[in-house]
């Protein structure tokens, strides 16, 4: 999907008739990933590092590897690999991120996800973060959530780590917003 032409085409079920395709990009895969958790996999694989170390210890020093101490840690070393694959998958995850913008609204198309389209009322109070080369276009920020079950970190919502993002602000605000592009 290189072209325009090609995306309206891929796209032909989710876009309105008449909704035409204004600029397409990918985010930065390892940012993305990042802010979706992939913190975890450095934690966990330093973790998951330190158990094994221990547990080849373990076996040229026995005193270290009796009774359920030997449980205990392939339960821990089982958890930590489970985590660091889950948030290695998640890093992998955001190679398949799309951003398309239209004339009439912003679509996220994730694979394996529900695709989620921003109207232009939502993107009024898009905030730019980063130079003019490369930075993200932030509709929410991350934020730690202690709603539920604990504390859990939400991810910023919107165009992550992508190239040009102040060219891609004023097409948001020029097309979605009606606002000038002198408008800064």
């Amino acid at each position: 999907m290189d072209s325009i032409a090609d995306l309206e085409r891929a796209l032909a079920h989710e876009l309105d008739t008449g909704e035409r395709i204004l600029w397409s990009g990918k985010p930065d895969a390892w940012k993305l990933g990042w802010d979706r958790g992939g913190w975890a996999f450095l934690v966990s694989a330093a973790i998951l590092s330190l158990l094994l170390g221990v547990m080849v210890l373990g076996t040229r020093l026995p005193a270290i590897w009796l009774g359920d101490a030997r449980i205990v840690f392939i339960v821990l070393v089982a958890v930590a690999a489970f985590v660091t694959s889950r948030s290695a998958m998640k890093i992998l995850d955001g190679h398949h991120v799309r951003y398309v913008l239209t004339d009439r609204r912003l679509i996220v198309l994730e694979p394996e996800a529900v695709t989620v389209s921003f109207a232009p009322k939502a993107l009024s109070e898009l905030i730019c973060v980063g130079d003019d080369s490369r930075g993200s276009l932030l509709i929410t920020k991350g934020y730690w959530s202690n709603l539920g079950n604990g504390a859990r970190w939400v991810p910023a919502t919107g165009l992550i780590g992508i190239e040009k993002p102040r060219e891609v602000h004023r097409l948001i605000r020029k097309h979605l917003l009606g606002a000038s592009t002198d408008d800064r």
